[in-house]
């Protein structure tokens, strides 16, 4: 068969079939999805089939672009994924194929997804684009491509905001502040956490902070972290943490806001815009920041201002899910958040200890460590939408 652009002709006489394509409405949940594989390496297949085949409905594949235009124009798809090099037609062909055949058809557009495990340079990416692909991928993440398909299909993300505190981080190793034995019984925050510390005594607070940080360096997310991270295959995640180690960055969360700063990195003393990475680096008294000025921990102290608190005041009035871990909700102004959750939205606790939350709300407790908690919540959450 010709892979030119005329090679599209010879499925003409098969376009009858597609009539019935008109009829059928795009899925609303990838467990009705139907899908197309179009790959010509039988374990690149089985990969993929074991990836995707408890999270839709159907699996077809097709080793070849002639087979894979010969499935579409006889079946309904909701997602192709293409492979670009095959035998017989290409991947870059096979689309333009289709393309050209929903153009005379006038049928909606099947979403098709390039997935080039050899790593393709910017320019395949941009052939692909060019040739009629909705989505390109160098390499098979299965989180960011079910995070791709759902927004293809358009299938709405439901709102999750997560506020966590110093509990999720315990298990990984770092110590709390506020509970029994915790950092706070062992310094005065005043003299190390505090701006009237950092006014009088900045050495000292650059000491305490820079022991915190090595601290950190050595902690590694733990299984709560991770389950977040999943949890942003099925919804529109964001956590508002009061802790400022980075394990949900580490863990694999994508939008998260550090309401108390991140101490892995710095910032001007005098521009809290004029911020830079310093990783796990310490600041010593004389290390200037670009304006000249004593860089300082990027931390929010006592005494100061929280700048993105209305940042995640926003955020959970968005919430169709707001959940809570780790903390006494003791904080201010932390500790306002669960005020703001619309009435229509479930509000949900983990903590191991019984933690009074002073909200008029009904409030559904997992009393166990972040863990335990997080691994129950995530089984709850798939369940509800499952069932919805």
């Amino acid at each position: 068969m010709e892979t030119n652009s005329e090679s599209s002709l010879e499925f003409d006489l098969s376009l009858e079939n597609l009539k019935i394509h008109l009829d059928k409405p795009r899925c609303n949940s990838l467990k009705y999805a139907n899908i197309l594989v179009v790959e010509d390496n039988k374990i690149n297949q089985k990969i993929m089939i074991l990836c995707f085949r408890n999270l839709v409905n159907n699996i077809d594949v097709a080793n070849n672009g002639q087979e894979a235009v010969e499935k579409f124009i006889a079946n309904k798809y909701d997602i192709i994924f293409m492979d670009l090099q095959m035998p017989v037609i290409d991947g870059l062909q096979a689309t333009k194929i289709i393309r050209e055949i929903e153009a005379r058809s006038e049928i909606t557009r099947t979403p098709i997804i390039a997935v080039n495990v050899s790593g393709g340079e910017y320019k395949e990416r941009e052939n692909c684009l060019n040739a009629g692909f909705d989505a390109y991928f160098n390499r098979f993440c299965v989180k960011t491509i079910v995070i791709t398909m759902k927004k293809l299909l358009m299938i709405p993300f439901r709102k999750l905001v997560v506020l966590t505190g110093a509990g999720i981080s315990k298990e990984s190793g770092i110590d709390t502040f506020r509970d029994l034995g915790g950092i706070w019984e062992q310094f005065d925050f005043m003299e190390v956490c505090h701006i009237n510390g950092w006014n009088t005594n900045p050495l000292k607070i650059l000491n305490f902070m820079n022991n915190r940080r090595s601290e950190y360096q050595n902690a590694n997310p733990n299984d709560a972290h991770r389950i977040l991270a999943e949890l942003e295959t099925d919804f529109d995640v964001t956590i508002i943490t009061q802790n400022i180690d980075n394990l949900h960055e580490r863990g694999g969360n994508a939008n998260i806001i550090h309401l108390h700063g991140e101490i892995t990195k710095a910032r001007s003393s005098i521009d809290p815009n004029l911020i830079i990475d310093i990783r796990y680096d310490k600041i010593k008294l004389g290390d200037k920041a670009p304006d000249g000025s004593q860089l300082r921990p990027h931390v929010v102290m006592f005494g100061e201002a929280v700048p993105l608190i209305q940042t995640a005041i926003d955020a959970v009035k968005t919430a169709d899910i707001f959940v809570i871990i780790g903390t006494s909700l003791n904080v201010f102004p932390a500790s306002k958040l669960i005020h703001e959750v619309k009435e229509e939205a479930s509000i949900y606790l983990i903590d191991p200890h019984d933690v009074e939350c002073y909200a008029d709300r009904k409030i559904i407790k997992i009393q166990e460590m972040a863990t335990i908690g997080t691994r129950i919540l995530k089984d709850m959450l798939i369940e509800k939408s499952n069932n919805q």
